[in-house]
């Protein structure tokens, strides 16, 4: 009886490992985007004088909700792996694209700062590579860097700028 529930388990963890390696649809897709087309695709918002190589996003957040703020490291994540990599920050961005001038400073304006200011520090902005994960050799670049602030009713709108180094 031993043998048989061995048995059993081996081929249960067989084909869990089988579907776990199966590349979803959306993973498919992005394998047959190159880094630029997958930039120009996914971040449309390309401010007026960005270089050709570049994308835009504008990231709409509260104190309550950034999570916009990581969306585009996490497409960036989900695309490197598409191809068998890892992302790895190089340089945290640093600076306060939020922080108001002394005639513009509000509490509203003042409270979105700590979100922002968190999502950098956790590099949701600045320089970064996709790894590859067996081999270490990078795939590409890319830098994810503040643009424009904007205070709105609910909350701010930051424009994102994704650039891939020439």
């Amino acid at each position: 009886m031993s043998k048989q529930s061995g048995f059993l388990i081996l081929v249960l963890a067989a084909a869990l490992t089988a579907c776990a390696s199966a590349p979803t649809a959306a993973q498919l897709a992005m394998q047959r985007q190159s880094i630029d087309e997958f930039v120009k695709t996914a971040f449309p918002v390309k401010p007026p004088d960005a270089p050709a190589s570049a994308g835009g996003y504008l990231a709409h957040f509260t104190d309550a909700d950034s999570t916009q703020l990581y969306w585009p490291r996490q497409q960036l994540t989900d695309y490197c792996a598409a191809h068998g990599g890892v992302i790895r920050v190089d340089r945290y961005f640093i600076g306060n694209a939020v922080a108001p001038r002394q005639e513009e400073r509000t509490p509203e304006r003042s409270k979105l700062e700590y979100p922002y200011l968190l999502a950098a520090g956790e590099g949701a902005l600045g320089i970064m590579r996709c790894k590859h994960s067996r081999s270490n050799k990078t795939l590409w670049g890319v830098e994810i860097q503040p643009g424009t602030f904007a205070m709105e009713a609910t909350g701010g709108k930051l424009q994102m700028n994704i650039v891939l180094p020439d």
